[in-house]
């Protein structure tokens, strides 16, 4: 019978950053939607596309062990589920923290 107590994995995300990087991402794309609705879409196309590349190349279930694919998602990680996240964000291009800071800073200047 094992009676050594289980120790809880370290979490590999911070809940706060990335809370914060998602209502700011939000927030910004509502901002936009209600300024310029074209622009809104085209970035919505991009968001979409780059989400669609993650899935391809970090294949179901991989891309969901991410903390910042939740974070692209707009949704939340389950509690329940947090050992199951294995790293915070992509690796260089695919990276979600860079992708966001980057279409801010796009779709921030006029066209």
């Amino acid at each position: 019978m094992d009676t050594e107590p289980r120790q809880e994995k370290a979490k590999v995300y911070s809940t706060e950053k990335n809370n914060e990087l998602r209502a700011k991402f939000m927030r910004f794309q509502n901002d936009l939607a209600t300024v310029d609705l074209d622009r809104y879409m085209e970035l919505s196309e991009e968001i979409s596309q780059f989400g669609d590349n993650l899935r391809h190349t970090y294949t179901n279930p991989n891309f969901e062990k991410y903390a910042m694919w939740h974070v692209l998602a707009g949704s939340t990680i389950d509690p329940t589920r947090e050992a199951e996240i294995m790293k915070d964000d992509f690796p260089d291009n695919d990276s979600v923290e860079k992708f966001i800071n980057d279409s801010i800073e796009k779709y921030k200047q006029t066209p």
